[in-house]
């Protein structure tokens, strides 16, 4: 099975930065808003779900 690491740092309110440290196919980051705000209701409570 292949891992990697990845961190999300909020940088405010709605954006974060998705940083990924060790992969099998290099590293790298990346700015994204959060797509979890729909008026003022905050939907940020998610699950991160992956398969191997």
């Amino acid at each position: 099975m292949e891992t990697f690491e990845l961190y999300l740092t909020p940088i405010n309110a709605k954006e974060f930065k998705a940083i990924v440290t060790k992969s099998p196919v290099g590293e790298g980051e990346t700015e994204s808003l959060l797509p979890f705000f729909e008026g003022e209701i905050d939907w940020r409570m998610t699950l991160l779900r992956t398969q191997g």
